[in-house]
C-alpha cells in the first residue's frame, strides 16, 4: 500500500515537454492571436480602398475619443 501511494504522489515524475500544451494554453492561445493580427492586418490595411480609408478616417475624427470620466458613470459623483 505505502510503495502504491509513493508512486501515485511522486513528485518527480514529470510530464515530458510538449509545444502542443504551450499552444493550447490561454496565454499560447492568446499570443498565436496576436501575432496572427500583427501580421494580417498590414495585409487587410493594403486592400482597403483610398477614398474609402479617408472616409473612416473622417469618421474617426469626428466621433472623437471617449473621455474616462464618460466611460465611468460613477467618476463624475461627488461624495
Amino acid at each position: 500500500m505505502d510503495t502504491l501511494l509513493c508512486i501515485l504522489f511522486d513528485s518527480s515524475i514529470r510530464e515530458p515537454f510538449s509545444v502542443i500544451s504551450i499552444v493550447k494554453s490561454p496565454m499560447g492561445l492568446m499570443v498565436g492571436f496576436m501575432v496572427v493580427v500583427v501580421f494580417l492586418m498590414p495585409k487587410l490595411m493594403e486592400n482597403i480602398d483610398p477614398e474609402e480609408m479617408k472616409q473612416a478616417q473622417e469618421e474617426m475624427r469626428r466621433q472623437g475619443v471617449p473621455s474616462l470620466s464618460s466611460l465611468l458613470p460613477s467618476a463624475g459623483a461627488t461624495r
